[in-house]
């Protein structure tokens, strides 16, 4: 690589750096919201649901909350997720 296609690649990685450090600061404050109302959403969800027939967006959310596989999910560890 050349060193005016090196200079030009590392512009655009430095431009796009500072684009997505950005994004983040600004996009940030409403997905800490949009987060806030889909847990109470799926909490909702839970409650209601009875039995263990969980749709996979519930059963999704429960294992990246407890960080364990869904087969290694009890019942009690739902009910203190929920509590």
């Amino acid at each position: 690589m050349s060193r005016a296609m090196h200079r030009h690649r590392h512009i655009r990685l430095t431009t796009t750096r500072q684009i997505l450090a950005e994004t983040r600061v600004r996009k940030g404050p409403a997905k800490i919201k949009e987060r806030a109302r889909r847990d109470t959403k799926i909490v909702a969800a839970i409650k209601a649901t009875k039995g263990d027939a969980y749709s996979p967006a519930v059963k999704s959310w429960i294992t990246a909350q407890l960080d364990k596989q869904w087969r290694q999910v009890t019942k009690d560890d739902i009910k203190a997720l929920i509590a």
